[in-house]
C-alpha cells in the first residue's frame, strides 16, 4: 500500500514515475470543452501519440508528446480512454527461427 505523496516505480525501468493515465486524464479534463459541444472527430495521429506517451521513459519526450496530445482537436477524456482501452495496434512481424522448440502437426511432434 502506498502512502500519500509517494509514487510507484516502473516495473521495467525501475524509475519513479506518477501514474501516467491519471496525469493525462487530469490534464485533458482541464482542456475539455463544455458538455453542450459535440465531440470532435478523432484524428488518426492521436492514438500513436497516446501510446507513445504511455510507453516512453524519457521525461522530455513525454512532455513533448503531452503538448502534442493536448493540441489535437479530438483529444477528449472519452477518446483517450477509448484509445487506452483498445490498446496499441501491432503490425505483423516475422517471429524468427525457434530451433529448440518442438512443433506439433497432425498429432506428430517435429
Amino acid at each position: 500500500m502506498l502512502k500519500a505523496g509517494t509514487t510507484r516505480t516502473h516495473r521495467l525501468t525501475g524509475r519513479r514515475r506518477p501514474t501516467v493515465v491519471a496525469l493525462v486524464l487530469a490534464l485533458l479534463s482541464l482542456t475539455t470543452p463544455a458538455a453542450a459541444d459535440p465531440p470532435a472527430p478523432t484524428t488518426p495521429a492521436l492514438a500513436p501519440l497516446v501510446h507513445e506517451y504511455v510507453m516512453t521513459g524519457d521525461r522530455e519526450r513525454a512532455g513533448t508528446l503531452l503538448r502534442a496530445i493536448l493540441k489535437e482537436p479530438g483529444a477528449t477524456i472519452e477518446t483517450v480512454q477509448g484509445i487506452l482501452r483498445a490498446g496499441p495496434r501491432y503490425a505483423p512481424r516475422p517471429i524468427g527461427l525457434l530451433p529448440s522448440q518442438p512443433v506439433e502437426s497432425r498429432g506428430r511432434q517435429h
